[in-house]
């Protein structure tokens, strides 16, 4: 289970699983502790919501503060919902590529590089090979998942460093819930293969409506592919739910904040 706890007054999130292994760095952020203004209050850590550009400055320089990550060493691409891999090489480092890409999932063996997601109900998953130096960091919702993101990423991993799933420690930063989740049954067929036995992935609301736990998909996701449940922590928080602690697109709509996910070898 991923764990709340604070550090300098801010709140943020950290698995116990990742918090053991040796030369990593990882959080999530909550909604907690910055100088935005509503209806981005407080900590928003997105550049591209409307929110003003010295806010979210100072908002990143709070959340990475506590875990000494310098703001300019932070990896961020533009999102889309997608299945595509972005592979962090040394290359990269000298004119920032990565800022031109379109991803939904990075991928490094480049320590002091902190690769991001920014979310607000969807998950950010980071993974961390317990053997070999390498992580990656994905942008886990609905449509990404059904596009195949998270096997994209642990495929991309073995290809670039070597990793097998076996030894991939994981966890999934906080994400709207079945609770909060119900959508129309053409949104929810991709899932269905997941929904073996029964019920737990996917359960009818009536009049043609599905709620989907994302959680539940996630981790069935990972144990296929071969990720050893015992190296898996998901968040139990709610976007949607614990609108004091979190950012929901689907509870606030589009002028909202985001949070941020992050993994870094250090």
């Amino acid at each position: 289970m991923v764990i709340l706890r604070t550090r300098d007054e801010i709140p943020y999130l950290s698995s116990p699983s990742l918090e053991q292994l040796d030369g990593l760095c990882h959080g999530f952020s909550t909604r907690v502790g910055g100088v935005s203004q509503e209806p981005y209050a407080s900590l928003n850590l997105s550049y591209r919501v409307g929110d003003e550009a010295g806010s979210v400055e100072e908002n990143r320089r709070r959340f990475f503060g506590l875990f000494s990550v310098e703001p300019r060493h932070v990896v961020a691409v533009r999102q889309v919902h997608s299945a595509r891999v972005g592979v962090i090489q040394s290359a990269h480092l000298r004119d920032r590529a990565w800022e031109h890409w379109e991803a939904d999932a990075l991928v490094t063996d480049v320590p002091r590089l902190a690769l991001s997601m920014l979310t607000a109900d969807c998950a950010t998953i980071v993974l961390a090979d317990s053997r070999r130096q390498a992580i990656a960091v994905v942008h886990a919702g609905r449509q990404g998942m059904a596009r195949g993101v998270i096997s994209r990423a642990v495929g991309a991993m073995k290809v670039q460093f070597g990793s097998s799933p076996e030894d991939l420690v994981v966890a999934a930063g906080p994400h709207i819930r079945r609770c909060c989740y119900v959508l129309p049954e053409d949104l929810v067929e991709p899932f269905r293969p997941l929904d073996v036995p029964s019920g737990l992935v996917l359960s009818e609301r009536g009049a043609g409506k599905w709620a989907l736990d994302l959680s539940e998909a996630v981790r069935r996701q990972l144990e296929g592919l071969g990720v050893p449940s015992h190296g898996l922590d998901i968040s139990h928080h709610c976007t949607s739910c614990s609108g004091h602690l979190f950012y929901s697109y689907r509870a606030e709509g589009s002028r909202t904040g985001r949070l941020l996910g992050f993994a870094m070898l250090t």
